[in-house]
């Protein structure tokens, strides 16, 4: 990674963390707001070596675990699990696909639901069953959506500005040269 983008890559951390704790408290039910956290940590995840992942993924779970002490560790094990999936998961599949990164986003706040919801043991019965299978997919669903938001916002880089018809035909042209630092400009 070079210094550009590790930078990046810091700022959409950091803006993804601190709209966690702006944004997310007016979002509605806690139960169906996107996990801004994870999403952070996933895509922290996906960028470096299982080890470094997992490193982030406890630091990430002792936070919500001082925010939310009721079963301390829970989500310290969930997140270190899920950062270490999310890494090793980046090596086994390509994940340079919109799809396959919601659904890494997916699966990874599912799982992280289970296993906090099971290590904490927070619910039990039907509370349980009913959180796993109707709130923790819906909150999925949204941290799925934030990433594929956070995905297009990337990938459009100066291109978002102009259509494609437009920037082709100028293209062909000549009379408006691309100033973006894209090494294939637009």
């Amino acid at each position: 990674m070079t210094a550009g983008e590790r930078s990046r890559l810091a700022a959409v951390l950091l803006l993804l963390v601190v709209l966690h704790f702006a944004l997310r408290p007016f979002l509605g039910d806690f139960r169906a707001a996107p996990d801004l956290l994870l999403l952070a940590l996933i895509v922290f995840a996906m960028r470096v070596r299982p080890g470094h992942a997992t490193a982030a993924g406890f630091s990430v779970g002792l936070v919500v675990d001082s925010l939310t002490p009721v079963a301390f560790g829970a989500g310290a094990l969930a997140h270190t699990l899920v950062g270490y999936l999310a890494a090793w998961g980046k090596a086994v599949f390509f994940a340079e696909n919109l799809v396959v990164n919601a659904g890494f986003f997916f699966v990874g706040t599912w799982i992280r639901d289970l296993l906090v919801l099971v290590a904490g043991r927070h619910m039990d019965g039907s509370a349980m069953l009913w959180q796993l299978l109707f709130w923790s997919p819906i909150k999925a669903l949204a941290t799925g959506w934030c990433c594929s938001a956070c995905w297009r916002w990337r990938s459009s880089g100066c291109k978002s500005w102009r259509p494609a018809a437009i920037s082709s035909s100028r293209r062909r042209i000549g009379s408006a040269p691309c100033l973006c630092r894209h090494p294939g400009g637009c």
